[in-house]
């Protein structure tokens, strides 16, 4: 991920989720950590979340056939487009954000999301 993709220091969020956009669109997102809302196998939230991302993750690869750089390890997931976001990726990755959206609603001291814009180096 870019150096732009820091995670925020804020203790009482257990799971911060990145988005970055490029021209206003999602070109990647970096989620880490663990919601710890219940213990493992029971998780509602950190299942929500899970299943949120790696559905994007399969309409982007599988559907679409974008070219992805994507990393997957205990409590971290990212990807970025390897090229730039297109109409139909962008369908994909802001159906992700909503649903996104509505678990942060719903577990606020469990998710967090912040939105990053890429700015271009000068030529």
């Amino acid at each position: 991920m870019t150096g732009a993709l820091s995670v925020t220091s804020d203790e009482s969020v257990v799971v911060k989720i990145q988005i970055e956009r490029e021209n206003g669109k999602i070109s990647s997102f970096l989620a880490k950590g663990h919601t710890a809302f219940r213990k493992k196998g029971e998780d509602i939230v950190c299942a929500g979340i899970s299943s949120i991302l790696q559905t994007a993750i399969l309409g982007l690869k599988d559907y679409l056939k974008v070219g992805l750089v994507i990393r997957k390890e205990s409590g971290d997931m990212s990807i970025k487009l390897k090229n730039s976001p297109t109409k139909e990726s962008e369908a994909i990755l802001e159906a992700m954000l909503l649903g996104l959206r509505g678990i942060e609603r719903e577990y606020p001291d469990r998710v967090k999301i912040e939105e990053l814009l890429k700015v271009a180096s000068p030529s």
